[in-house]
């Protein structure tokens, strides 16, 4: 880890995660991370030789628990945001942000690793979780067409 954060230091950084949507009993939800101050999607930094997309699946497994074989990625969806940071030297840096788009069946176990706790939140837009990131994330994956849904069942774009 000491290797990766002093090769960090000296560029910008670049995060990746997803945005995981499940059906759940009153439609399409999505889940979200608990850190003591906020709400956050599974994400993390980009490890060397490693894709965004693999660092996305990777992260989620590590940060939940679920694997990424249970995970279908939804093409087509990638949303990317840079802002300013301070770096791990102390230093502004700026971060890029990459997310994917990621659908669920059933109901997978949980297990927290880096957080205090999570919440399968139910499709109700406009979102207003956290507004740095979170809720831009949410508005991105609306405008996309992900998900849709009728009033009593969850349906895929394409239906």
């Amino acid at each position: 880890m000491d290797n990766l954060i002093s090769k960090v230091r000296s560029q910008d950084l670049h995060s990746c995660g997803i945005v995981l949507l499940r059906c759940g009993d009153t439609g399409w939800q999505f889940l979200l991370l608990r850190h003591a101050d906020r709400w956050d999607l599974p994400k993390g930094l980009v490890e060397p030789n490693e894709t965004p997309l693999a660092t996305a699946l990777r992260e989620l497994a590590e940060e939940t628990g679920i694997p990424a074989s249970t995970v279908r990625i939804i093409d087509d969806f990638q949303f990317t945001n840079r802002y300013q940071v301070v770096g791990f030297d102390g230093r502004p840096a700026q971060k890029q942000l990459t997310i994917f788009l990621g659908e669920i069946t059933g109901d997978p176990e949980i297990v927290l690793t880096e957080h205090i706790g999570f919440q399968w939140f139910a499709w109700r837009p406009p979102h207003q979780l956290e507004p740095k990131n979170v809720d831009q994330v949410l508005a991105a994956v609306e405008r996309f067409g992900w998900p849709r849904a009728s009033a009593s069942r969850c349906e895929h774009p394409s239906s």
